[in-house]
């Protein structure tokens, strides 16, 4: 690749699905490193099998993925640096926002003032200040935020989420959209 820039995401002839039906039919995708795409289709049409197979949750029927020019298709979802937010968001109830955000740091083996203060910069960039110690279910009455937010601590060299706008009403979602731009530049 002499003197051409790497992409942050290739993905060429990507073939994916369930059992043996297709869902993703040759798709050809390039992502530059620090560029925001969205992936636009209706309901059933494969933007989330996409996603998950990019990040390594579903294996590829056929097709090429790398990341920053290196082959992934055999390398687990953990060993990718993908961070994907999923519909559901995965949300802990019984956990503090600080719990659900924190928790992969957690797992990395961080200390409690490390991930404190990591989730605090990432709450900070979503207006979200002041929710640590609250339970999700009482943080803003919608998941959405948390569960955006849960990625970033970790800071992924990627970051990918399936339609978390969708589940916020018109007014909740501009929050986090208009933090995204900050959520980026922070990366």
């Amino acid at each position: 690749m002499s003197g051409e820039a790497v992409q942050a995401i290739r993905v060429q002839g990507l073939r994916a699905g369930y059992g043996s039906r297709p869902v993703v039919h040759d798709v050809d995708l390039h992502v530059e490193a620090g560029e925001f795409v969205a992936i636009l289709g209706s309901s059933g049409c494969g933007k989330t099998t996409l996603l998950r197979t990019i990040a390594g949750f579903q294996r590829a029927f056929a097709g090429r993925i790398a990341l920053f020019g290196r082959d992934v298709a055999d390398t687990p979802p953990e060993k990718r640096g993908v961070a994907m937010v999923f519909q559901s968001y995965a949300l802990w109830p019984h956990m503090t926002v600080l719990g659900n955000i924190g928790y992969g740091l957690k797992l990395k083996g961080l200390g409690r003032e490390a991930i404190r203060r990591r989730v605090a910069e990432v709450l900070a960039l979503l207006n979200l200040s002041g929710l640590e110690d609250r339970k999700v279910t009482r943080s803003l009455g919608r998941p959405a935020p948390e569960g955006c937010a849960r990625s970033r601590p970790r800071r992924p060299s990627r970051c990918q989420t399936s339609t978390p706008g969708s589940v916020c009403s018109s007014g909740a979602r501009s929050r986090p959209c208009s933090a995204s731009s900050g959520l980026r530049r922070s990366t």
